[in-house]
This record gives C-alpha cells, sequence and structure tokens, in this order.
C-alpha cells in the first residue's frame, strides 16, 4: 500500500504516525513523494505506482490532496488503482472511497464557534473541536470499473 504524500510530511509526525499504523495492522506502508504539486509531477508518481503494481493507494490529509482532489482522481482511475481517501469530495469525485471525519458535521460546529466570538466569548475559552462523526463513503461505481467487489458487511457501514 502506498500513501500518496509531499515527501517532507512523510518524514514528519504524519509519516511516524502512518507507518506505525501499518505496522501494527501487518500492512507495510511506502511513501509516494511527490516534490510539489504539479500537475506533471502528479503524472510521474501514479506511471511508477502503476509500473510497480501497487496494492492501492492511501490519500494524506494535506490540503494541496483536496485542492487536486480531481487531478488525483482521474489519476488514479487512468491507472487503475484503487483509493482509499480522507474525504468524501474526492469519492464524489469518482474516488473509490473515503473514511474520515464529516466535513460538514465541523463546519457546522466552526460556524457555532465563530457565533460565539462575534457575541463576544473568548477565542481562548472555547473547546476544541472534536469530530465526533465518521464517514466511511463507497463509490460502487468506481468499484466496478475496477472490477472490486465491495464485501456485503463493508457496505452495510458506507454511507
Amino acid at each position: 500500500m502506498v500513501v500518496l504524500i509531499v515527501g517532507a510530511a512523510w518524514e514528519g509526525p504524519y509519516g511516524v504516525v502512518a507507518r506505525e499504523a501499518g505496522q501494527r495492522l501487518g500492512i507495510s506502508l511506502l511513501g509516494a513523494f511527490l516534490e510539489s504539486f504539479q500537475e506533471a509531477e502528479c503524472r510521474r508518481v501514479f506511471a511508477a505506482m502503476k509500473q510497480e503494481r501497487v496494492a492501492g493507494i492511501v490519500i494524506a490529509t494535506q490540503s494541496e490532496n483536496l485542492s487536486h482532489r480531481k487531478l488525483i482522481v482521474d489519476l488514479a482511475m487512468d491507472s487503475r488503482l484503487p483509493t482509499l481517501h480522507p474525504w468524501r469530495e474526492h469519492v464524489e469525485l469518482g474516488g473509490l472511497m473515503s473514511y474520515g471525519p464529516s466535513r460538514a458535521e465541523y463546519m457546522r460546529r466552526a460556524a457555532g464557534q465563530i457565533d460565539q466570538i462575534l457575541k463576544g466569548s473568548k477565542p481562548a475559552d472555547l473547546p476544541v473541536i472534536e469530530s465526533t462523526k465518521f464517514e466511511l463513503v463507497i463509490n460502487l461505481k468506481t468499484a466496478k470499473a475496477l472490477g472490486i467487489n465491495i464485501p456485503p458487511a463493508l457496505l452495510a457501514h458506507a454511507e
């Protein structure tokens, strides 16, 4: 399994936690290092992953991956590589699946805090927003195009 990530982030705390989690699960995680989020660089990395016949790609939570989600989804489909994304927005564009916090719920809660600040609350007095709702989203059309059968038990938990 490969994690699509900028090289410097793989060497930092995110990469350490990801590798440790993979180790506990018995999954070998390798970093697919992007030097930048330029289209040519993304194409180079995806071509290399296709040539190496990686089993799948975990898309890191970096903001660049959200900003370039259409390019990432298109390159993954062109390379016929299954992907696990952090946000449902990728899946809505054709990514295979996502598991992560509900961004809509997070934004609603953040809006509530902004409202409190505008009414005079001190930001330092407000609690840190922690996600309480996580969503599993699966794109069945993409699964079919990739020839992947999603187990019924997994589908039962998906949105």
